[in-house]
């Protein structure tokens, strides 16, 4: 119990700073744009140190857990947490091997249970899964409004 709750805390920290990052500020204010600057869209050829997991973690083997994430299915936090495959788009091919690296690292599998009702009811739902103390979900990625 106590690997399964650093594990989330782990998962909840990067959500964290996934939403974090996102949410920066741009500094422009001028919603009349018209072009923008190129960008180079090109991943590094070798997925350095600073891409990778740090060392720094504890060493844990969770057996083959199967650790659920709950989401709403259009909630747009979901490229946050899935990728299915490489795709060439930055945050997409990260997302992705950020998943592989923690499955393989942790063996753990990393699923995710999709909730398509409206999105006043989604945390309804997962606050009565809480309170039947049911252990369907691992992390819950609900909108900030809905999430007290």
């Amino acid at each position: 119990m106590k690997k399964m709750k650093k594990l989330i805390c782990i998962l909840l920290a990067m959500f964290m700073i996934t939403l974090a990052a996102c949410a920066g500020d741009t500094g422009n204010t001028d919603n009349d744009v018209t072009s923008a600057p190129a960008v180079e869209s090109a991943a590094p050829d070798d997925w350095s140190e600073r891409y990778l997991i740090k060392e720094d973690l504890p060493a844990a083997d969770y057996d083959g857990y199967t650790f659920t994430i709950y989401l709403r299915s259009d909630a747009g936090v979901h490229e946050d947490f899935v990728a299915e495959t490489e795709t060439g788009d930055i945050v997409n091919d990260a997302v992705y091997r950020r998943n592989m690296a923690i499955e393989e690292r942790f063996n753990i599998k990393i699923a995710f249970n999709y909730d398509d009702t409206h999105n006043t009811t989604y945390a309804t739902t997962a606050a009565n899964a809480i309170l039947a103390n049911e252990d369907t979900n691992d992390v819950l990625g609900l909108h900030g409004a809905f999430a007290f």
